[in-house]
């Protein structure tokens, strides 16, 4: 966040930060030798400001590779274990809200395209352009940052990078470093707020992550997750 704010055109400032959560916070895999948790967070944070792949990275790969190959689980095991991961996040509504849904994701196929495009066309190419405004630019404190940083409530969901805000509550709590982390992103936000995010990093920004579910009648419809800027 510091190169960021040093120099917010520079890309590469940006795409370390997007990579940080993924490469570091990411739980590590089942199986294997014992290991701390504690530890394996630390090693993987000084691989990835050592320009060094992570064990994360590399599981990551491995779980993605086992995915593909894995058959597809019968839907009372998949509702339980989506359950037991929202109880492990301090999310009890949302667990009782997995089990009682009648909800499932739709098939990744054809015709769940087809659906997702009746319901969300393509622009059109002669939209019109955003009219320009003129106005003083909004800026934040740092203790309105952390009222809205601990206002997420447990469970929320991560960005397409995997950050949490459970990440960002732990982070800004009481500890060392804990100011100085509040002050950089502070600082981030403002530089968004204040309309100075290179153009080629909006979409990745901004951009939702959206899940197909069938609702009802096996009618799809998209359910919004969450975006990087959310976060």
């Amino acid at each position: 966040m510091r190169d960021i704010t040093r120099d917010p055109e520079n890309s590469e400032g940006w795409t370390r930060l997007f990579n940080f959560a993924p490469a570091t916070l990411c739980q590590p895999g089942h199986g294997g030798k014992s290991r701390n948790l504690t530890t394996a967070v630390k090693k993987q944070i000084q691989a990835f400001f050592d320009m060094r792949p992570t064990d994360v990275e590399s599981e990551r790969i491995r779980t993605r590779a086992r995915k593909r190959n894995a058959k597809v689980t019968d839907d009372e095991a998949d509702v339980a274990k989506r359950a037991t991961a929202k109880l492990g996040e301090g999310d009890v509504r949302g667990a009782l809200r997995v089990l009682s849904s009648k909800e499932k994701l739709a098939p990744r196929d054809d015709n769940t395209m087809r659906s997702l495009l009746v319901l969300h066309p393509p622009a059109p190419m002669d939209r019109r352009a955003l009219p320009t405004v003129s106005a003083a630019v909004i800026q934040v404190t740092k203790a309105e940052i952390k009222e809205a940083i601990t206002s997420f409530p447990n469970g929320s969901a991560a960005g397409p990078d995997g950050l949490r805000p459970q990440h960002l509550k732990d982070l800004i709590a009481d500890g060392d470093g804990a100011e100085a982390l509040l002050d950089s992103i502070t600082e981030l936000i403002n530089i968004m707020l204040a309309g100075r995010v290179p153009a080629s990093i909006c979409p990745l920004l901004f951009g939702g992550a959206l899940t197909a579910i069938l609702k009802g009648e096996g009618v799809c419809v998209p359910l919004r997750l969450a975006t990087l800027g959310d976060v």
